[in-house]
């Protein structure tokens, strides 16, 4: 009858959180059951349709990995399956907005109740505290995961020059729903991701059996992605290197059916932790429907490489490809946004590389490379790739990480950062109806603007145009 009871109260709980609407996370009318045991706050974390789904998607509409026909944007739009903000976001149109902030505000909204729950409970005492504290560690990460997928959208690219002046993003601590939200700065942005991923690494548990609940694992891989993205290289490489100490697996594509409708397993043995982007927006992703993969990409790949094969199928009617090496394996409108080992190995290549290490940042790039190269009887064995100096490696690693991390939003990220560089900034182009879009390095585009409610009623201070 406690498991029952336990159950419905559970139930209750999700449906009462999951449909709270307010312009910044949930509303303030709604009245929340009380949450009174730990096994109640690890029922919540486990509602993956709040916390591994809906994370935004824009920044992969927006990034250069594919195209959509004229006839089928419009076809899409007439038919109200792709939105005008996401035409849009598509054309970086100057008042696109985020798609998916409320979204994610739920999500840091419902880690705060649960840490808030988690005190009260510590405070009455009886709870095993290894059992208490592993909750309160993956609250924490899925904060820390929140804020970082909106600081990728709406705030301006971390610059250590101008971090402490540039728009963050509200960073609410609280359950309260009348917190009034205040935008600080990047570097306050950037330093809350950092101190949650550092608190909840000695509470979490080394694994799980499914990839969807936080893990050290995990925590050390999104601090290897936080740390590359504010240019602190040594400890991204820490952070890399402890999460692939505890898992360092990769997939032989060999071992893959590159002709079946999504080759790669859904919770397969390179991922880390699941996180899938969905939303209205996304529709406009869907393979072989709308969204054609850029053939300068498909370019990119040698002919023994599985990645063409597994990542991409082609249509014979006009010998254009779409994606189909999901890691969500699911190919119709969500895309994986997680954390997996590839990327790990190709954040940590980049981090040698970067600190001269040229030996090492190859190693790491050859263990991926050949894991995806066709073994096959007649074909070419793999010749593992070297580099001359750091420069050299470092243009290697970052090809790579276009090459593998294909339609996972980081194109986006990875774009942003190394806009800064001369070496790697690229301008944007797309046509349209005859009219061509362009996006140059740095532009105020890369920070999308807030949706209007947000602004409006919440008292959010807008980006700038």
């Amino acid at each position: 009858m406690k498991n029952i009871k336990l159950y419905f109260t559970s139930v209750m709980l999700i449906m009462i959180l999951g449909s709270c609407e307010k312009y910044l996370d949930v509303n303030s009318n709604n009245t929340q059951v009380p949450i009174t045991t730990v096994e109640q706050c690890q029922q919540l974390l486990n509602d993956d349709d709040v916390l591994n789904n809906n994370y935004p998607g824009d920044g992969l509409i927006s990034g250069e990995e594919f195209y959509v026909s004229d006839l089928q944007l419009n076809a899409g739009i007439v038919s109200g399956v792709i939105d005008l903000n996401a035409r849009n976001l598509y054309t970086w149109d100057a008042s696109a907005f985020g798609d998916e902030w409320q979204s994610s505000y739920a999500k840091v909204n419902r880690a705060n109740i649960i840490l808030e729950s988690l005190e009260k409970i510590e405070k009455k005492g009886g709870s095993d505290a290894t059992e208490l504290n592993n909750v309160r560690g993956q609250a924490l990460f899925f904060r820390a995961y929140s804020f970082w997928q909106l600081a990728q959208l709406y705030t301006k690219p971390y610059n250590v020059a101008t971090a402490l002046q540039d728009l963050g993003i509200p960073l609410h601590l609280t359950a309260d729903v009348n917190e009034k939200s205040v935008r600080g700065s990047v570097q306050q942005t950037y330093d809350r991701i950092l101190l949650d991923l550092n608190a909840a690494i000695p509470l979490l548990a080394p694994d799980f059996f499914v990839p969807t609940r936080p893990t050290k694992a995990a925590a050390y891989a999104m601090l290897a992605r936080v740390y590359l993205g504010i240019e602190d290289y040594a400890k991204a490489l820490t952070n890399a290197t402890e999460a692939l100490n505890l898992n360092s697996q990769l997939m032989n594509f060999n071992d893959l059916d590159g002709n079946s409708g999504n080759p790669i397993p859904r919770y397969n043995q390179e991922m880390i932790f699941s996180a899938v982007s969905t939303g209205a927006g996304v529709a406009l992703l869907r393979p072989n429907e709308y969204a054609k993969i850029n053939q300068d990409l498909i370019d990119l790949y040698g002919t023994n490489d599985l990645r063409k094969e597994v990542f991409f199928s082609q249509n014979t009617e006009d010998n254009s490809y779409y994606f189909t090496g999901n890691y969500a394996a699911n190919t119709s409108a969500s895309f994986f946004t997680g954390l997996a080992v590839d990327e790990v190995l190709l954040t940590r290549a980049e981090c040698y590389a970067r600190t001269g290490n040229v030996g090492d940042a190859m190693v790491d790039l050859n263990k991926l490379l050949v894991s995806r190269w066709n073994t096959n009887e007649g074909t070419t064995p793999y010749i593992p790739i070297s580099a001359v100096d750091a420069n050299d490696a470092l243009g290697k690693v970052t090809l790579e990480r276009r090459k593998e991390l294909v339609f996972r939003s980081m194109r986006w990220t990875d774009l942003r950062r190394l806009n800064k560089e001369t070496l790697f900034a690229k301008t944007l182009t797309r046509t349209v109806s005859g009219m061509n879009y362009t996006l140059p390095p740095n532009d105020l585009r890369y920070t999308l603007l807030i949706k209007r409610d947000a602004v409006n009623y919440g008292g959010i201070e807008q980006n700038q145009r």
